[in-house]
């Protein structure tokens, strides 16, 4: 509908520019004026007198007007009849004067009446004398200096309608990119339902379990069935609508090796058991608490050990964690990457799936902050049990210091993406 309107804006603004320089169709072109008759040139004279620069004789052309100027060299002509010489006025112009008199004498001040016409010997507009008086010790005439021609108001209404046009089509396309900007950065929504649990909810995937204690939720609780979990107010496992809490912002992460991670990914961080955490990760241990904007998550493990005292809970232990959200394999793939170096170093990504991303994009399964990564930079992938890393940046991917666009993965390689280093752990 835009694009409609500026193409119509600028459609009129050619339209309007186009008619006010008369080129419009059905206009036609002003007539160039003819070499003057002899009624012209025997016209009687009248006591008013015109006069005209030379450098101004073009917009006269047809006229009979006064120039005075300084009689200078004949010039060669073909006609048998006339004879031309030039006449130099004191503004610097010189004008060609065809004439019936005798010659002028050169380097003398003349007067001369004459009808401007284009001659086509010389293309160029020549003044035919009707009447030449020596100028003497007289003072000179006043001479008005040629008008200064204004643009039309059709001619700036057009001009102002296309700069409007080009204008609005340039915020539109920034407006465009921008909002593509934006949809590329949106984080990948996991489509779990949230809604109050149940005790028919407690599943055998069901391994962990997040009640919120403070904010504008307080008494909802949200069980946890994937290997990650994200809490965030507009998408995630764990979905708050207090206004404080970042779009994505944090996951809880279970390891390989049984640890569970709190990972923040906010822009004004969390609160891990009262240590502040931000863009970094934290291990949690049960009945741990979470603040999140003015919010207070308490997190329990459902897989927690038997109680002291001898006595054992009744809760079925739970079967290993399926992440549906994430084409899961069922099982554990026995394998993680730890970040070692780079604004990321410390953390740890589980992998739960037969394809892997990473990249700094926000939907990668792995995703970086290092601004020297790629978008998109490599993916593993886990084809007849074995662990297959594949290079998808420009910049290049190297394993233990080697560049490689495709490398099996065997366990303890050093993967280096930008300026970020990875190392994978394999059991």
């Amino acid at each position: 509908m835009a694009k409609t309107w500026l193409a119509r804006v600028f459609v009129v603004g050619v339209v309007v520019l186009v008619a006010a320089l008369g080129l419009a169709p059905g206009q036609t072109q002003q007539a160039q004026p003819s070499q003057p008759t002899e009624e012209d040139v025997n016209a009687p004279k009248t006591a008013a007198r015109t006069y005209a620069r030379c450098a101004d004789l073009s917009k006269v052309a047809g006229e009979s007007v006064w120039v005075h100027g300084i009689a200078g060299n004949r010039v060669d002509t073909r006609s048998r009849t006339t004879k031309v010489y030039w006449l130099h006025d004191q503004w610097g112009a010189s004008v060609r004067v065809r004439t019936e008199q005798d010659w002028p004498t050169n380097g003398v001040h003349y007067e001369v009446r004459g009808i401007v016409f284009r001659d086509p010997e010389f293309n160029d507009y020549v003044l035919n004398e009707q009447e030449r008086q020596e100028w003497g010790t007289k003072p000179l005439p006043p001479v008005a200096a040629a008008p200064v021609k204004k643009l039309d108001p059709l001619v700036i209404a057009g001009i102002g309608l296309i700069a409007l046009a080009v204008l609005l089509g340039a915020l539109l396309v920034w407006q465009t990119q921008k909002r593509k900007r934006a949809l590329s950065e949106e984080t990948f929504v996991r489509p779990y339902p949230q809604r109050e649990p149940t005790p028919a909810d407690l599943t055998l995937e069901t391994w962990a379990k997040v009640e919120v204690v403070r904010g504008p939720d307080a008494g909802k609780t949200f069980l946890l069935v994937s290997r990650e979990s994200t809490v965030g107010r507009e998408s995630g496992d764990v979905r708050l609508s207090d206004q404080s809490v970042s779009r994505d912002h944090g996951k809880v992460m279970q390891t390989v090796d049984g640890r569970i991670l709190y990972i923040d990914d906010s822009r004004n961080g969390s609160r891990v058991n009262g240590e502040a955490v931000h863009k970094t990760q934290k291990a949690i241990g049960d009945e741990a608490e979470i603040e999140v904007g003015t919010s207070l998550l308490k997190f329990t493990n459902l897989r927690r050990a038997a109680p002291a005292g001898g006595e054992r809970e009744t809760r079925i232990e739970p079967a290993p964690v399926v992440d549906k959200a994430r084409a899961p394999t069922m099982i554990s793939l026995g394998a993680e990457v730890k970040v070692l170096e780079a604004p990321d170093a410390g953390k740890t990504f589980p992998l739960s799936k037969t394809v892997t991303t990473i990249g700094r994009q926000p939907d990668r399964d792995i995703q970086l902050t290092d601004e020297y990564a790629s978008r998109k930079h490599a993916t593993i992938f886990l084809e007849n049990g074995k662990f297959l890393l594949r290079n998808e940046s420009s910049q290049g991917t190297s394993v233990n210091d080697g560049a490689v666009q495709e490398q099996e993965l065997t366990g303890g390689e050093r993967i280096k993406m930008g300026r970020t280093v990875l190392k994978f752990v394999k059991e």
